[in-house]
C-alpha cells in the first residue's frame, strides 16, 4: 500500500512538472511573437555636403524597413539578421523611417539639410548685393549688367575651387536672362556610370549649390528663394544631358 501510495504520489508530482513547463514553454512563444518594435542610433540631424549621407540604424532583426520622403515611400528595404539597416541619402528633406514587423510599426523623423557653408555664402552674396542694390531706370540694361556680372563671379567662383570636388568635372558655368543655370559639364562627368545616379547626382548638386551662391547675390533674391534653389540644365559640349525637375531645382533627371 505504502508502494502504491508513493507511486501515486510520485506520479502526482511528475504530472505537476510536465504541466508547469508546458505553461512556461507557451508563455514562453507568446513573448516572442509580441515584439516591441525600436529603432536605434538615428540621428535628428544630418548635414549634406561633398558626399552622399548615409542614415544607418539598428531595429528588429529582418524586420521591413522604409524610407519616406514627403510622405512617398522612396525605399523599402529588409533590417538583416542583426538588424541593421542603412538608406543613402542625396536629396536634403524632412524624412520618415518606418519599421514594421509582425503587425507592429514604429516610425521616427530626421532632416538632411544643406552643407551650412553653401548657406552662409548664399546668404553673404545676398547681403552684399543688398548694400550695392542697381538704382538704374533702365530695367533691361540693368538686367543685362547683373547676368554679366554674374557669369563673371561664376568664372572667378570655378576657379577659386582649382579642380577639387565638383569642380574638377566642371568646365564653365553660365547664367543666363531667364533664370537658369547651365553647368557645362567635362569628359571626366559624362565617364561616371549612367545607371549609378548616387555617382552623378552629388557632383551636379553641389555645382549648382556654388552657382546659387553666386546668383543670389541679385538683390530680388530672397533667403526663401534662394533655399528652393535655381532652375538648371547640365550640359555636355552643346548637348543637354539632364536638368533639374519640376518645382524641385535640387533634384536631376538625366538623358
Amino acid at each position: 500500500m505504502k508502494k502504491q501510495v508513493l507511486v501515486i504520489g510520485g506520479t502526482l508530482i511528475i504530472s505537476f512538472f510536465l504541466v508547469a513547463c508546458g505553461t512556461n514553454t507557451k508563455s514562453s512563444e507568446q513573448s516572442k511573437s509580441v515584439e516591441k518594435i525600436s529603432i536605434i542610433g538615428v540621428k535628428d540631424k544630418y548635414i549634406y555636403s561633398n558626399n552622399p549621407v548615409v542614415i544607418s540604424g539598428k531595429t528588429n532583426k529582418n524586420a521591413k524597413v522604409k524610407l519616406i520622403e514627403v510622405d512617398d515611400t522612396v525605399k523599402t528595404i529588409n533590417s538583416n539578421k542583426n538588424g541593421a539597416f542603412k538608406f543613402t541619402i542625396t536629396q536634403p528633406d524632412e524624412y520618415k523611417i518606418t519599421v514594421s514587423k509582425n503587425s507592429k510599426s514604429k516610425s521616427v523623423k530626421t532632416s538632411v539639410e544643406n552643407n551650412p557653408s553653401i548657406q552662409s555664402s548664399i546668404s553673404e552674396s545676398m547681403k552684399n548685393a543688398s548694400s550695392m542694390a542697381d538704382t538704374s531706370s533702365d530695367e533691361s540694361v540693368s538686367e543685362t549688367s547683373s547676368t554679366t556680372a554674374i557669369n563673371s563671379d561664376l568664372t572667378k567662383m570655378l576657379s577659386s575651387w582649382n579642380g577639387k570636388g565638383f569642380s574638377n568635372y566642371v568646365d564653365h558655368m553660365e547664367y543666363t536672362d531667364d533664370g537658369v543655370l547651365n553647368i557645362y559639364m567635362n569628359d571626366s562627368f559624362t565617364a561616371l556610370d549612367n545607371t549609378d545616379s548616387t555617382q552623378k547626382y552629388p557632383i551636379a548638386r553641389d555645382a549648382q549649390k556654388a552657382g546659387l551662391a553666386e546668383i543670389s547675390g541679385d538683390s530680388d533674391w530672397s533667403i526663401t528663394k534662394a533655399n528652393k534653389g535655381v532652375k538648371t540644365t547640365i550640359y555636355h559640349d552643346d548637348q543637354i544631358i539632364g536638368h533639374s525637375t519640376g518645382s524641385i531645382n535640387g533634384q536631376f533627371k538625366w538623358q
